[in-house]
């Protein structure tokens, strides 16, 4: 079921959420995404100029400023993770880490996608 969040948009329940995805994340991720919020926002955005890299996994405590794009609620070790639900596939393994106070985002062990 897909409810409207506030400065979100759309979010679709645990039971609508993808599952066969394998989520990587350190403890002190959970910790840090726990201590500002506990949600974790992911999805994949375009870079226009990049010749070969056309999309990058991007990662923010904080829901994107687009309106355009609905998330899907994920089971994630001690926070609540939001994928973007209009992405069609996602990896098999998604992973994250904690750089300089900003959680990044690992497609199959790549932030970028090709």
């Amino acid at each position: 079921m897909a409810v409207w969040m506030e400065n979100c948009g759309r979010v679709h329940g645990v039971a609508d959420a993808v599952t066969d995805i394998e989520i990587v994340a350190p403890d002190e991720v959970g910790e840090f995404v726990a201590a500002h919020g506990g949600r974790l926002f992911v999805w994949v955005s375009t870079h226009p100029g990049m010749l070969f890299v056309p999309c990058m996994l991007e990662a923010s405590l904080e829901p994107p400023r687009r309106r355009d794009l609905a998330f899907r609620r994920v089971k994630a070790p001690g926070f609540d993770l939001f994928l973007e639900g209009t992405r069609k596939t996602w990896p098999k393994v998604l992973e994250f880490a904690l750089r300089r106070r900003r959680v990044e985002a690992y497609w199959n062990g790549m932030a970028w996608i090709v």
